[in-house]
């Protein structure tokens, strides 16, 4: 049952600790306040160190300067080939960190196209990030699988020890997330090259990960060896407190499987009390998982039922999805064993659904087998009271018919107003976003202060469409009103309460935002991007996604999917 404690401590725990050993190699500086940040700027203007850029770029994304870092890393997207490639990986983090995902994808395609054949630390680097889109974005775990096999073979090469650790551990829990016991050969990879590392935490996670392939394996005593050694080096460190419920849960299981049931109400007694030291929901929701296990093993099936419900719950509340399928399953196992079988089969079918979502490869033979032993505990009941009359089996089998029909038809509908409903989505967000411009406009106008210099402002906008020059920043735009860039500043912010980066925006993207609704503009998105005043293809997708909803591509399709499925309802009509 236990799928991927580690795993996610291991993204939690690790992020930082990897990052600053890459940085470490680097020697980047570090940036404590504004001052230095003026001081690095000036500096690399000078002399275009790439450590400098990275720097300003990892404190301007760390204190939320987000004018600050769009500016200078799409600068050295558009002006520094050497530079490129690291700004379009920090730019990409932001993305996913701001949880813009199909824009990071979009920065990451672009910039993988600049990777030079070479430069494998960057290649890992981008390839992390990329599988970190496939997991939380995408749930497409295969294609994440394989990236992390490639960077396996990179941190090799590069003999970097612990992050061919990290990858190595990370692989190893995407096989036990399918159940896949072939993974174990990853797992034994990783506790070795823990055993080169200085980190309690690695050793820590490299030992429960083999536990867990352990018990998947059903060799119990080998899982309950590895588990104590993992609770034995968390217990030596205050520190790892939050993470030690794991290493006890899995003892729990262990013992369990063995039939040491009361060593296991011990483990599982001392996991539920170490639970309030753990910063992530994560270590709940598996540990709700394992003594549901727990419970149903030794025939407790209504407090299985009650703790799985409970579990599925509390994934839910904190939209923990990768867990549904083993709360659905373990619920109907219990309502099976309690004799309750139309909810049984209920949930059944709700869980093949959930995991064939999640992994999209359940083997026909394998649905048909499972299913077929929940619908023989439907008609058992009858098959003992008496055999099925010729004249039954015709009705059944019209029946079945009629049913199948029925679902054909449900389908079509449930296809055709998924599709509806994601039009709608995309017409609510543009209504939401014509609100925000007109509550803009409304703002502006019903200002008391009357002031010549911002009406200037929104007229070099709105009749000289000075937003659409790409180069064009606050001193620029105060020197054409022959005023100064702080007086501009302030009365930009006093009428819209926008900074100049953010006002600048605003007119570009609804101007976007108009040519991407007309169904008669068939523009390349990149003349768009160009037009609207962006040099980069990349900064016009964040920014538009950011303002929308939805990239600029999705909004176009969408809208316009919508607009000609009206204009079809309305011929009919008429």
């Amino acid at each position: 049952m236990k799928s991927y404690i580690p795993y996610i401590i291991l993204f939690l725990l690790t992020a930082v600790s990897c990052r600053s050993k890459h940085d470490a190699a680097r020697q980047i500086p570090q940036i404590g306040s504004e001052e230095e940040l003026s001081a690095c700027l000036a500096g690399f203007k000078k002399t275009h160190d790439p450590a400098l850029a990275e720097a300003i770029m990892d404190y301007c994304s760390a204190q939320g300067m987000d004018e600050k870092f769009d500016m200078f890393a799409d600068s050295l997207m558009r002006e520094n080939d050497a530079l490129s490639v690291p700004a379009g990986i920090r730019i990409a983090r932001k993305c996913l960190l701001t949880g813009l995902g199909d824009s990071a994808y979009s920065v990451m395609t672009d910039t993988r196209k600049k990777i030079k054949n070479k430069d494998l630390k960057n290649l890992s680097r981008l390839n992390e990030l990329e599988a970190d889109y496939l997991l939380n974005y995408k749930r497409n775990y295969p294609a994440a699988m394989d990236i992390y096999k490639q960077n396996l073979e990179i941190y090799s090469e590069l003999e970097d020890v612990d992050n061919e650790m990290l990858c190595a551990d990370k692989i190893a829990h995407l096989y036990l997330l399918k159940g896949d016991t072939s993974g174990h050969v990853y797992a034994l990879r990783a506790i070795r090259l823990a055993g080169r590392t200085n980190s309690p935490y690695y050793k820590f996670s490299a030992n429960l990960t083999l536990a867990q392939t352990f018990m998947k394996k059903k060799m119990f005593d080998s899982a309950l060896a590895y588990s104590r050694q993992a609770i034995q080096i968390a217990e030596r460190d205050s520190s790892m407190l939050p993470v030690i419920e794991a290493a006890y849960s899995i003892t729990g299981d262990a013992y369990s499987s063995l039939g040491l049931y009361g060593k296991a109400d011990s483990s599982y007694a001392k996991a539920f009390e170490t639970l309030k030291y753990a910063f992530t929901p994560y270590v709940a929701v598996e540990l709700y998982q394992s003594y549901g296990k727990y419970l149903f093993d030794t025939k407790r099936y209504s407090e299985s039922n009650k703790i799985y419900k409970t579990g599925y719950d509390y994934s839910k509340s904190y939209d923990i999805t990768r867990d549904d399928h083993h709360f659905l399953l373990g619920i109907s196992k219990t309502y099976t064993a309690l004799g309750q079988k139309d909810s049984a089969l209920k949930y059944y079918r709700l869980y093949h659904r959930t995991y064939d979502s999640l992994f999209g490869n359940y083997t026909e033979k394998e649905f048909n087998s499972l299913y077929s032993d929940y619908e023989s505990l439907k008609l058992a009941n009858t098959v003992q009271k008496k055999e099925l009359q010729i004249s039954n089996l015709y009705y059944i089998i019209g029946g079945t018919i009629i049913i199948f029909i029925m679902a054909i038809l449900i389908a079509v509908y449930s296809a055709y107003k998924k599709k509806d409903s994601m039009y709608g989505t995309i017409v609510e967000q543009y209504r939401k976003y014509q609100k925000k411009i007109e509550e803009l406009n409304s703002k502006k106008q019903g200002h008391n202060a009357k002031s010549e210099l911002f009406d200037n402002i929104e007229r070099l906008m709105s009749e000289d469409k000075i937003y659409r020059n790409p180069e064009l920043s606050l001193d620029m735009l105060a020197e054409m009103l022959k005023s100064n860039r702080t007086y501009v500043s302030v009365t930009i912010n006093k009428f819209t309460s926008m900074s100049f980066f953010n006002y600048v925006n605003s007119w570009r993207i609804k101007e976007a935002v108009d040519i991407l609704s007309d169904p008669k503009d068939d523009t390349p998105l990149k003349s768009i991007c160009d037009k609207v005043g962006y040099s980069s293809l990349t900064s016009f997708y964040r920014v538009f996604q950011k303002e929308t909803g939805c990239t600029p591509s999705v909004y176009r399709k969408k809208i316009r999917s919508g607009q000609s499925e009206n204009s079809d309802d309305s011929m009919h009509e008429e």
